[in-house]
């Protein structure tokens, strides 16, 4: 679901590169309300998968948010 943007994404033992940042879609059915984004780490090592996953819940709770927020407004129309 989360993927790493930047100048030279390779091994996955390399540094965190100034110029990345990683990237979790906020997706519902196909449709895309945005996207939460990390451009900096404490540790400048490359997220593992058990550093994204916790941000990947926080991408799902946050579209739920919008997709609810969207339908009462549609509803208010």
């Amino acid at each position: 679901h989360s993927f790493i943007l930047g100048p030279s994404v390779s091994s996955p033992l390399r540094k965190w590169h100034p110029e990345e940042f990683l990237v979790i879609p906020l997706a519902h059915e196909g449709k895309l309300y945005g996207t939460l984004s990390v451009d900096r780490t404490r540790i400048k090592s490359i997220p593992t998968d058990s550093d994204v996953e916790p941000l990947e819940m926080l991408a799902d709770q946050a579209t739920i948010v919008l997709y609810n927020w969207r339908l009462i407004e549609q509803l208010r129309t």
